[in-house]
């Protein structure tokens, strides 16, 4: 006589999840799961960006152009200036060790002569944005030079003139820078053997 069992066994129905095919072969194969990621990456590339999203890329854009861009630009002019202010500085020293050793200064230079080591300063002055020019109306006590820009529309910074004058034995230098790019700066020296050396700034502002 066959036993019977007191416990029955109930088989439940479990709901299987709805994976695909693929999706479910990846978790159960690692190697799988590697190719599958590449697949998924390169459909969320191919969505792509709308039509409002690129407008608003665009506006900010040129609302920090707006803004940085005048900034850029003045700060390359002013390192541009550089070259002005320092040519005249250079120009001015060396007019007074000329006029130290020899009594006078060199009354007038070309641009061109300037570039020549060979000039009566014995400098040499390269220059990329600035022309500069040496004159004087009495090279016994004054000088002046002057540095004006080759395109003043294009690099939009502003020119120089400094000078230098001897007068009771002292030597005074200044230099003028003018107000706007492009403008007018101007320099008055005067001296002589038996007043002060004076110097100032005409047009523009005085520097030194």
């Amino acid at each position: 006589m066959k036993s019977t069992s007191i416990f029955a066994v109930t088989k439940f129905p479990f709901r299987r999840k709805n994976f695909s095919t693929t999706s479910s072969q990846a978790l159960m194969n690692p190697h799988k799961k590697f190719l599958l990621l590449p697949y998924l990456g390169q459909k969320k590339a191919n969505k792509g960006f709308t039509l409002i999203e690129l407008l608003v890329v665009v506006i900010i854009m040129g609302i920090l152009a707006a803004g940085v861009l005048p900034n850029l630009l003045g700060q390359i002019a002013k390192g541009r200036e550089v070259e002005g202010k320092n040519g005249v500085g250079l120009i001015n020293r060396a007019q007074q060790a000329f006029h130290w050793e020899l009594g006078d200064f060199v009354h007038s230079l070309s641009h061109s002569e300037l570039q020549d080591p060979n000039n009566a300063l014995n400098l040499l002055l390269d220059s990329r944005y600035y022309q500069f020019t040496v004159s004087s109306s009495d090279a016994n006590y004054t000088a002046i030079v002057s540095a004006q820009l080759i395109d003043a529309q294009k690099n939009r910074t502003r020119n120089y003139q400094g000078g230098i004058a001897y007068g009771s034995g002292q030597y005074a230098i200044v230099l003028c820078q003018s107000l706007t790019p492009g403008g007018t700066a101007q320099a008055n020296v005067s001296g002589s053997a038996t007043t002060n050396a004076t110097v100032s700034c005409t047009t523009g502002i005085n520097l030194k």
